[in-house]
């Protein structure tokens, strides 16, 4: 266990001076806990892919600490996380600018502000992907209590697949230029089990989601011309799809569900 540090773990070179060729540390971890620190793990860019991952991983926030972020990933790709479990984050669970990683299956997230946070400075440079397709029971990643699940902002590129979602206010949010498949996954208990908001002419795809309980299924926000829905499952308390915005309507092709 790491308790009460201000970063448990850094890619960096030095906590003094930092030369950015000596980042590329790599994390291999596994059933270890980071309790309490202002941030669990921190990556700083790096050229290179990175083969780290985190394997049954706990980051948590007692009652009386103020830990803000479990990893923070900065242009850096390839680190994987399985089995892992976020808990009361003050900001994110995971937060990332212009990286790649992957959240396999079975990891939790609950309690923060933000579940996973990726944004990206240049077009479509942060991917990530969470969950795989065919991920049934225990193996699904979940997300639960949670102001947000995942907020993905302009420029980022993802997959979510199977898993499970019971947030406050959004499931999962895209705002801007984003790009993403979103299948197989359960939105439940939610405001909006997905919104998009002004993601223009990239494609936004959701194919076989269930929305169950939340007040609103799609929350669409401004111009999302690249928007499409097929095979989705509304069980909602007010709107399946509730349209607040200039042109929705993909590509001259009309919606369809």
């Amino acid at each position: 266990m790491i308790e009460g540090a201000i970063v448990g773990v850094t890619m960096r070179y030095s906590p003094v001076w930092d030369i950015p060729d000596y980042r590329g540390g790599v994390v291999d971890a596994s059933n270890f806990t980071f309790r309490d620190c202002r941030k669990g793990a921190e990556f700083m860019k790096y050229d290179f892919p990175n083969k780290s991952k985190f394997n049954s991983i706990t980051f948590e926030r007692t009652p009386a600490g103020s830990m803000q972020t479990g990893v923070s990933i900065w242009d850096t790709d390839s680190i994987r996380f399985d089995s892992c479990v976020f808990r009361n984050m003050v900001q994110d669970g995971i937060r990332t600018m212009d990286a790649r990683y992957v959240a396999g299956s079975k990891n939790r997230i609950t309690g923060s502000l933000r579940a996973v946070y990726s944004g990206a400075t240049y077009p479509l440079s942060s991917y990530f992907k969470i969950g795989h397709l065919g991920l049934t029971g225990d193996y699904r990643n979940v997300f639960e209590n949670n102001t947000v699940g995942i907020r993905a902002t302009a420029n980022a590129y993802g997959e979510v697949f199977s898993n499970d979602f019971a947030n406050y206010d959004f499931d999962v949010a895209l705002n801007g230029t984003t790009r993403t498949t979103v299948t197989d996954n359960l939105f439940e208990g939610s405001a909006a089990g997905m919104q998009l908001d002004k993601t223009g002419f990239n494609d936004n795809r959701l194919l076989c989601n269930v929305y169950d309980g939340n007040d609103v299924g799609n929350n669409i926000v401004g111009s999302n011309l690249g928007f499409r829905f097929r095979d989705e499952e509304f069980n909602t308390l007010n709107h399946d799809l509730f349209i607040q915005g200039d042109t929705t309507r993909p590509l001259g092709v009309p919606l369809t569900g």
